[in-house]
Protein backbone atom coordinates (compact mmCIF):
# COMPACT_ATOMS: atom_id res chain seq x y z
CA UNK A 1 0.00 0.00 0.00
CA UNK A 2 1.55 2.93 -1.25
CA UNK A 3 0.93 6.60 0.10
CA UNK A 4 -0.76 9.01 -2.45
CA UNK A 5 0.37 12.17 -0.62
CA UNK A 6 -1.91 14.51 2.09
CA UNK A 7 -4.76 16.57 2.05
CA UNK A 8 -6.53 18.92 4.37
CA UNK A 9 -9.54 18.47 6.38
CA UNK A 10 -12.08 21.32 7.25
CA UNK A 11 -11.27 22.76 10.60
CA UNK A 12 -13.63 21.75 13.21
CA UNK A 13 -14.83 25.07 16.07
CA UNK A 14 -12.45 24.65 18.74
CA UNK A 15 -9.36 23.65 16.47
CA UNK A 16 -6.45 26.15 16.70
CA UNK A 17 -6.25 26.89 13.04
CA UNK A 18 -7.95 25.53 9.63
CA UNK A 19 -4.35 24.07 8.98
CA UNK A 20 -4.71 21.92 12.85
CA UNK A 21 -5.73 18.74 11.04
CA UNK A 22 -4.52 16.92 8.02
CA UNK A 23 -4.96 13.66 6.54
CA UNK A 24 -2.05 11.42 5.06
CA UNK A 25 -4.28 9.26 2.18
CA UNK A 26 -3.27 6.20 1.27
CA UNK A 27 -3.89 3.64 -1.89
CA UNK A 28 -7.30 2.82 -1.91
CA UNK A 29 -8.81 6.30 -0.25
CA UNK A 30 -7.79 4.85 3.25
CA UNK A 31 -6.72 7.72 5.12
CA UNK A 32 -4.74 8.52 8.49
CA UNK A 33 -5.89 11.79 10.20
CA UNK A 34 -2.95 13.62 11.64
CA UNK A 35 -2.30 16.91 13.95
CA UNK A 36 0.03 18.97 15.39
CA UNK A 37 0.72 17.80 18.98
CA UNK A 38 -0.46 19.42 21.76
CA UNK A 39 1.97 21.92 22.64
CA UNK A 40 4.45 20.31 20.01
CA UNK A 41 3.27 21.58 16.95
CA UNK A 42 6.27 20.62 14.85
CA UNK A 43 5.12 16.97 15.93
CA UNK A 44 2.51 15.22 13.38
CA UNK A 45 0.33 12.84 15.88
CA UNK A 46 -1.13 10.22 13.78
CA UNK A 47 -4.39 8.44 14.72
CA UNK A 48 -3.58 5.22 13.49
CA UNK A 49 -6.60 1.73 14.07
CA UNK A 50 -3.84 -0.55 12.68
CA UNK A 51 0.31 0.57 12.09
CA UNK A 52 0.64 -1.98 9.85
CA UNK A 53 -1.78 0.72 7.54
CA UNK A 54 0.92 2.85 7.52
CA UNK A 55 3.26 2.01 4.35
CA UNK A 56 6.80 1.11 5.26
CA UNK A 57 8.17 4.06 3.49
CA UNK A 58 12.05 5.24 4.42
CA UNK A 59 11.93 8.16 7.24
CA UNK A 60 14.31 10.30 5.34
CA UNK A 61 12.26 10.84 2.49
CA UNK A 62 14.33 9.24 0.14
CA UNK A 63 11.26 7.56 -1.04
CA UNK A 64 9.06 10.08 -0.67
CA UNK A 65 5.22 9.18 0.16
CA UNK A 66 4.23 9.74 3.73
CA UNK A 67 7.01 11.03 5.15
CA UNK A 68 8.05 13.69 2.66
CA UNK A 69 4.62 15.09 2.43
CA UNK A 70 4.34 15.45 6.25
CA UNK A 71 7.96 17.35 6.04
CA UNK A 72 6.66 19.60 4.01
CA UNK A 73 3.44 20.47 5.88
CA UNK A 74 6.20 21.62 8.39
CA UNK A 75 6.59 18.77 10.66
CA UNK A 76 9.86 17.39 12.31
CA UNK A 77 8.84 14.52 14.13
CA UNK A 78 5.97 11.95 13.52
CA UNK A 79 4.14 10.40 16.68
CA UNK A 80 1.28 8.34 16.94
CA UNK A 81 -1.47 6.91 19.26
CA UNK A 82 -1.17 3.51 21.32
CA UNK A 83 -0.64 1.02 18.68
CA UNK A 84 -0.77 -2.86 19.63
CA UNK A 85 2.62 -5.05 19.85
CA UNK A 86 1.85 -6.34 16.80
CA UNK A 87 1.98 -2.50 15.05
CA UNK A 88 4.66 -1.12 17.24
CA UNK A 89 7.12 -4.32 15.96
CA UNK A 90 6.18 -3.10 12.69
CA UNK A 91 6.81 0.87 13.37
CA UNK A 92 10.19 -0.32 14.76
CA UNK A 93 11.02 -1.94 11.50
CA UNK A 94 10.91 1.27 10.04
CA UNK A 95 12.75 3.49 12.36
CA UNK A 96 10.23 4.25 14.98
CA UNK A 97 11.17 4.09 18.94
CA UNK A 98 8.55 3.60 21.54
CA UNK A 99 8.54 6.55 24.07
CA UNK A 100 5.36 5.74 26.14
CA UNK A 101 4.18 2.19 27.42
CA UNK A 102 0.34 1.62 28.17
CA UNK A 103 -1.02 -1.95 30.44
CA UNK A 104 -4.24 -3.21 29.32
CA UNK A 105 -6.24 -3.96 32.00
CA UNK A 106 -9.96 -5.06 31.58
CA UNK A 107 -13.23 -6.76 33.60
CA UNK A 108 -15.93 -8.77 33.47
CA UNK A 109 -19.10 -6.64 34.60
CA UNK A 110 -21.01 -9.58 36.42
CA UNK A 111 -22.38 -8.85 39.57
CA UNK A 112 -21.27 -5.48 41.32
CA UNK A 113 -22.44 -5.43 44.87
CA UNK A 114 -19.44 -5.85 46.22
CA UNK A 115 -18.24 -2.50 44.07
CA UNK A 116 -19.23 0.14 46.34
CA UNK A 117 -19.10 4.08 45.73
CA UNK A 118 -18.57 6.60 48.19
CA UNK A 119 -21.25 8.24 49.89
CA UNK A 120 -23.61 5.59 47.75
CA UNK A 121 -25.04 5.68 44.87
CA UNK A 122 -27.88 8.38 45.55
CA UNK A 123 -25.28 9.99 48.19
CA UNK A 124 -23.62 13.29 48.35
CA UNK A 125 -20.65 11.97 45.56
CA UNK A 126 -23.23 11.01 43.02
CA UNK A 127 -21.93 12.61 39.54
CA UNK A 128 -22.90 14.72 37.46
CA UNK A 129 -23.68 14.48 33.76
CA UNK A 130 -22.68 16.65 30.76
CA UNK A 131 -21.21 17.67 27.21
CA UNK A 132 -21.53 21.38 26.58
CA UNK A 133 -18.74 23.34 25.48
CA UNK A 134 -18.31 25.17 29.63
CA UNK A 135 -18.08 21.43 30.68
CA UNK A 136 -15.46 20.60 28.23
CA UNK A 137 -13.66 23.71 28.45
CA UNK A 138 -13.56 22.67 32.24
CA UNK A 139 -12.67 19.23 31.59
CA UNK A 140 -9.64 20.81 29.36
CA UNK A 141 -8.36 22.74 31.62
CA UNK A 142 -8.77 20.07 34.52
CA UNK A 143 -7.26 17.78 32.50
CA UNK A 144 -3.79 19.69 32.13
CA UNK A 145 -3.54 19.76 35.79
CA UNK A 146 -3.81 16.48 35.93
CA UNK A 147 -1.81 15.08 33.22
CA UNK A 148 0.70 18.06 32.20
CA UNK A 149 1.31 19.91 28.65
CA UNK A 150 2.78 16.50 27.15
CA UNK A 151 -0.31 13.86 27.30
CA UNK A 152 -2.79 16.41 28.19
CA UNK A 153 -6.22 16.41 26.73
CA UNK A 154 -7.74 19.67 24.84
CA UNK A 155 -11.20 19.87 23.98
CA UNK A 156 -10.65 18.23 20.20
CA UNK A 157 -9.33 15.25 22.37
CA UNK A 158 -12.00 15.23 24.54
CA UNK A 159 -14.75 15.58 21.86
CA UNK A 160 -13.26 12.83 19.91
CA UNK A 161 -13.00 10.51 22.85
CA UNK A 162 -16.92 11.00 23.00
CA UNK A 163 -17.09 10.39 19.76
CA UNK A 164 -14.86 7.88 19.60
CA UNK A 165 -17.64 4.74 20.80
CA UNK A 166 -21.48 4.53 19.72
CA UNK A 167 -22.43 5.63 23.04
CA UNK A 168 -20.30 7.63 25.84
CA UNK A 169 -20.87 10.27 28.33
CA UNK A 170 -18.84 12.62 30.71
CA UNK A 171 -19.50 12.58 33.56
CA UNK A 172 -17.99 14.66 36.64
CA UNK A 173 -17.54 16.20 40.61
CA UNK A 174 -17.73 19.64 41.51
CA UNK A 175 -16.01 21.21 44.60
CA UNK A 176 -17.13 23.02 47.41
CA UNK A 177 -16.47 26.71 45.38
CA UNK A 178 -18.41 24.97 42.13
CA UNK A 179 -14.80 23.77 40.36
CA UNK A 180 -14.70 20.80 38.65
CA UNK A 181 -12.44 18.91 40.36
CA UNK A 182 -13.16 15.27 38.06
CA UNK A 183 -14.56 13.84 35.07
CA UNK A 184 -14.32 10.31 33.37
CA UNK A 185 -15.44 9.66 29.84
CA UNK A 186 -17.54 6.16 29.27
CA UNK A 187 -17.97 4.84 25.90
CA UNK A 188 -20.13 1.53 24.72
CA UNK A 189 -19.60 -0.09 21.68
CA UNK A 190 -19.33 -3.43 20.03
CA UNK A 191 -20.55 -5.07 23.52
CA UNK A 192 -18.22 -3.75 25.07
CA UNK A 193 -17.18 -0.80 26.90
CA UNK A 194 -14.31 1.47 28.04
CA UNK A 195 -13.05 3.96 30.28
CA UNK A 196 -11.93 6.37 27.72
CA UNK A 197 -9.98 9.26 30.22
CA UNK A 198 -10.30 9.45 34.21
CA UNK A 199 -9.04 13.01 35.59
CA UNK A 200 -8.94 13.96 39.01
CA UNK A 201 -7.69 17.43 40.10
CA UNK A 202 -4.14 16.56 42.37
CA UNK A 203 -6.00 18.50 45.56
CA UNK A 204 -8.78 16.39 45.00
CA UNK A 205 -7.13 12.88 44.95
CA UNK A 206 -7.44 10.24 47.93
CA UNK A 207 -11.50 11.56 48.38
CA UNK A 208 -13.10 8.75 46.44
CA UNK A 209 -13.87 10.81 43.84
CA UNK A 210 -11.72 8.56 40.69
CA UNK A 211 -13.61 5.80 42.15
CA UNK A 212 -16.85 7.21 42.31
CA UNK A 213 -16.48 7.53 38.62
CA UNK A 214 -15.17 4.39 38.02
CA UNK A 215 -17.85 2.44 39.24
CA UNK A 216 -20.81 5.05 37.83
CA UNK A 217 -19.13 4.20 34.73
CA UNK A 218 -19.07 -0.21 35.46
CA UNK A 219 -22.57 0.61 36.47
CA UNK A 220 -23.84 2.27 33.01
CA UNK A 221 -21.95 -0.22 31.10
CA UNK A 222 -23.76 -2.97 32.90
CA UNK A 223 -26.95 -1.40 32.13
CA UNK A 224 -25.43 -1.20 28.49
CA UNK A 225 -25.04 -4.75 28.03
CA UNK A 226 -21.48 -4.37 28.10
CA UNK A 227 -20.02 -7.31 29.01
CA UNK A 228 -16.58 -6.31 29.56
CA UNK A 229 -15.02 -3.02 30.09
CA UNK A 230 -10.84 -2.21 29.23
CA UNK A 231 -8.91 0.34 30.54
CA UNK A 232 -5.42 1.25 29.67
CA UNK A 233 -3.08 3.78 31.52
CA UNK A 234 0.97 4.01 31.81
CA UNK A 235 2.94 1.37 33.39
CA UNK A 236 4.26 3.65 35.66
CA UNK A 237 0.60 5.25 36.99
CA UNK A 238 0.93 3.08 40.17
CA UNK A 239 -1.93 5.37 41.58
CA UNK A 240 -4.44 4.68 38.89
CA UNK A 241 -3.19 0.96 38.60
CA UNK A 242 -3.99 0.95 42.39
CA UNK A 243 -7.26 2.01 42.23
CA UNK A 244 -8.67 -0.50 38.55
CA UNK A 245 -6.97 -3.51 40.60
CA UNK A 246 -9.39 -2.52 43.69
CA UNK A 247 -12.11 -2.64 41.34
CA UNK A 248 -12.22 -5.96 39.85
CA UNK A 249 -9.82 -5.12 36.91
CA UNK A 250 -7.18 -7.50 35.72
CA UNK A 251 -4.06 -6.52 33.59
CA UNK A 252 -4.09 -8.36 30.40
CA UNK A 253 -0.87 -9.75 28.50
CA UNK A 254 -0.40 -7.33 26.37
CA UNK A 255 1.04 -3.44 26.27
CA UNK A 256 -0.22 -0.57 24.15
CA UNK A 257 2.62 1.46 22.67
CA UNK A 258 3.16 5.20 21.52
CA UNK A 259 5.68 5.60 18.98
CA UNK A 260 7.88 8.14 17.16
CA UNK A 261 10.32 8.78 14.61
CA UNK A 262 11.74 11.73 13.28
CA UNK A 263 11.45 13.42 9.43
CA UNK A 264 13.84 14.41 7.32
CA UNK A 265 13.47 17.93 6.63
Amino acid sequence: MGAAGLRRAPARPGDPSPDALVEVLLDGGAHVPARPWVDAPEVAGLRLSDARALPALALDGSQGGWPRTLARAGFAQVRTGAVTQEGADYLADIGFVAVRRLVVLDREIGPLRSVKAPGGERGSMRPSTGRGARILSEAATLDDTAFGPVWRMVERDIRDALDATPSARLRFHRGPDGALVAYCITGRGANQGFLQRLAVHPSAKRLGLGRSLVVDGLRWCRRGAAPVVYVNTTDDNDAALGLYHSLGFHQRDEYLHVMQAPLAP
